[in-house]
């Protein structure tokens, strides 16, 4: 099973700063980060992402879909832009859009998200904040939490069910 986790830090800087020496350890469930992303909110409304861009194909639009439309369920912010992926299709013709899944309210209708868990995320990434949102798949996940309990202020997280495990796979599966 996967688990979904934030991260939030009171600094709108520290989240891009801990991502990256998470990154740097060699603890089993590192590997998970290369898709996370740092979040980070001014005083103004402004969104700012750190994300990983895999170069192939199949690599970061679906992950960015994933984190375009979390990010503008949780933090009733419109999708920020910079989060638009695209790909050409098969035969040359014009890009389309690769962003699975676009629309936010699939966390709620489709996947069927904890409104618990959107409820705490709003609450804790604030304008002059940020956060680490990640996808985990350790099966051991309290020690994890453990490890990111030293790095920020508060966790929030969600076990996936077996159902949301699967639809987030096939999700971000290769096409």
């Amino acid at each position: 099973m996967s688990e979904l986790v934030v991260v939030g830090f009171r600094d709108q800087y520290r989240a891009a700063e801990v991502l990256n020496e998470l990154r740097r350890r060699e603890w089993d469930w590192v590997s998970d980060l290369a898709d996370a992303v740092a979040v980070a909110l001014d005083g103004n409304g402004g969104v700012r992402i750190q994300l990983n861009v895999d170069l192939s194909p199949e690599g970061t639009p679906r992950w960015i879909g994933l984190w375009r439309s979390l990010l503008s369920t949780t933090l009733f912010v419109p999708a920020p832009g910079a989060l638009k992926a695209s790909k050409a299709n098969g035969n040359g013709g014009p890009k389309q859009s690769a962003c699975v899944p676009c629309d936010p309210a699939w966390w709620k209708e489709d996947f069927r998200i904890s409104d618990a868990f959107l409820r705490d995320v709003g609450a804790v990434v604030k304008p002059e904040t940020s956060a680490i949102f990640m996808l985990l798949h350790s099966e051991q996940i309290f020690p994890v939490l453990r490890q990111l309990y030293n790095y920020g202020n508060m966790i929030i997280h969600t076990t996936l069910t077996a159902e949301q495990d699967e639809k987030l796979g096939a999700m971000l599966a290769p096409a």
